[in-house]
């Protein structure tokens, strides 16, 4: 069972100096989820743009609840990835919903090896529901939930065994790319989803969101290792300082040559996420009949 997530090259933590390693439970990362979650609800056809408008602020504050679970509920983490190598079949072949895949694995293996896409299929009747109730705060929490796996599915390190790189000596890959990436070019990301897409099919579109996501990570992997390889190794790390605390993690040098080698892929996932988000919200609300909110 993966646990929490490494989010940073392993370093020594210096208690005394005040000076402290960056966070190991980091998913897409705070700010990326919340500007996920803004531009999502930012880019909804009416009415559902004028009915979240105003409820953007609280969205973007609870864009991050899931990753707060994990720290009191076990059973949470499993639902942020599925470690599609455990599975030890076809994607294709894989069953669409949860009772067959309980029935077909087991729910102990679901929790070992994540299930993340089934979990998403839950989160979208969850809201489908929350409409047809018309119940604010039970739609504003759902869709709150649902943006967070919703984008989490769009990470191809939630999809491998190998998450953060601790299979091939990469330790601290994971929020190199989903968190230490995206933070530095976020706010200038122009090419942002216009039309909202109805899902004929919210399970075949969320299989199709992993098979892409899980087909990037050998790029991730082999890009990495590249500057792994070649850069000095008193040039790979770094001091970054965030209000009063400062971390040791992977330097600007390192960061700025792993985004370069992965070409746009970062951004493209993450504009990914945001018309997934999108879609699926909008999904919901037909399936709940179109309700006036």
């Amino acid at each position: 069972m993966r646990g929490w997530h490494s989010g940073v090259l392993l370093i020594i933590l210096f208690l005394t100096s005040g000076v402290k390693a960056a966070p190991s439970c980091i998913q897409w990362g705070f700010e990326p989820h919340r500007f996920i979650h803004k531009h999502a609800c930012l880019s909804l056809p009416q009415p559902l743009f004028r009915f979240y408008k105003p409820h953007i602020g609280f969205l973007m504050e609870h864009a991050v609840d899931p990753d707060m679970r994990r720290y009191i509920d076990t059973s949470e983490a499993s639902k942020h990835y599925i470690d599609i190598e455990d599975y030890q079949m076809p994607l294709d072949s894989m069953p669409v919903f949860y009772d067959s895949a309980v029935a077909k694995f087991g729910h102990e293996r679901l929790q070992e090896s994540g299930w993340l896409p089934w979990n998403l299929i839950f989160q979208i009747h969850r809201l489908k529901n929350a409409f047809a109730q018309g119940d604010l705060e039970k739609i504003l929490r759902a869709t709150a939930d649902l943006g967070h796996y919703a984008a989490d599915a769009c990470v191809p390190l939630h999809t491998t065994t190998n998450y953060n790189g601790h299979l091939t000596e990469q330790q601290g890959i994971h929020a190199l790319w989903e968190t230490q990436v995206p933070t530095r070019f976020m706010d200038t990301l122009l090419n942002l989803p216009a039309e909202a897409r109805y899902l004929e099919s919210p399970a075949t579109e969320i299989w199709l969101k992993i098979n892409e996501a899980h087909q990037l990570t050998s790029r991730v992997f082999e890009e990495e290792m590249k500057i792994r390889k070649n850069l000095p190794q008193h040039l790979q790390q770094g001091f970054h300082q965030k209000k009063s605390e400062v971390s040791l993690s992977f330097s600007e040098k390192y960061i700025t040559e792993f985004h370069q080698s992965q070409r746009g892929m970062v951004e493209q996932q993450m504009l990914t996420s945001i018309s997934f988000f999108r879609d699926c919200i909008y999904t919901a609300w037909i399936l709940a009949g179109q309700p006036e909110l």
